[in-house]
């Protein structure tokens, strides 16, 4: 568009050259032309400035952190559960492969979760840590989640009812076998897309 515009001013000025137009008639033109130009300047300007994209700025913030022990709700089509992060230690028992696993220990609280609501039999997913919580070390490693039988701290906690609340752990692999991190940051996660994140010490 500029360069259309920047066509007409050369031709209007190679006309009033030649000629063919009056003082007036020029000083008409001139202004027009100023005109066309700022014009053109800003439409420019406009046409640079990248759009926002609401689904780039979702991609791009941050999840939510929360404290230790602080809830962070799960909203369903079922109702609505809460995840509260105790803790993350260092097993006291070596697993069946001979090394030392870090203990990620919660709490859940059934809220408004109705059981008897589906016909699929659908739970809380705490059956399946890798969709409930995702555990990463400083370097955002994320730690292997142990589902083989685990130290006598993991417990997977029941489907409770409504206005519950009942413990549960979970065993993770460190990077470095027997390495443990200082911290770790857990998210908890609904169907494997993070809802909170807190970051929390790891304790002997």
């Amino acid at each position: 568009m500029r360069k259309i515009f920047s066509i007409a001013v050369a031709a209007l000025l190679a006309a009033s050259l030649a000629g063919c137009v009056s003082n007036s008639e020029y000083e008409a033109l001139r202004k027009e032309n100023e005109l066309l130009r700022e014009a053109a300047d800003s439409e420019d300007v406009s046409s640079e400035t990248p759009a926002t994209n609401d689904s780039e700025t979702q991609t791009g913030s941050s999840t939510q952190e929360y404290g230790i022990g602080e809830p962070i709700t799960i909203q369903t089509d079922h109702g609505d559960y809460s995840v509260a992060v105790l803790s993350a230690s260092k097993s006291r028992e070596l697993n069946e492969d001979g090394n030392y696993t870090l203990i990620v220990s919660y709490e859940i609280e059934n809220i408004s979760y109705d059981y008897s609501d589906q016909s699929d039999q659908f739970s809380m997913p705490w059956s399946n840590s890798r969709n409930a919580i995702i555990v990463s070390d400083e370097d955002r490693n994320i730690l292997e989640y142990y589902d083989i039988a685990g130290p006598k701290e993991v417990h997977t906690p029941k489907n409770v009812p409504i206005g519950y609340k009942e413990q549960g752990s979970y065993a993770y692999f460190p990077v470095t076998p027997n390495v443990y991190p200082e911290n770790v940051d857990v998210q908890v996660c609904k169907d494997a897309m993070p809802v909170g994140i807190v970051t929390v010490p790891v304790v002997d």
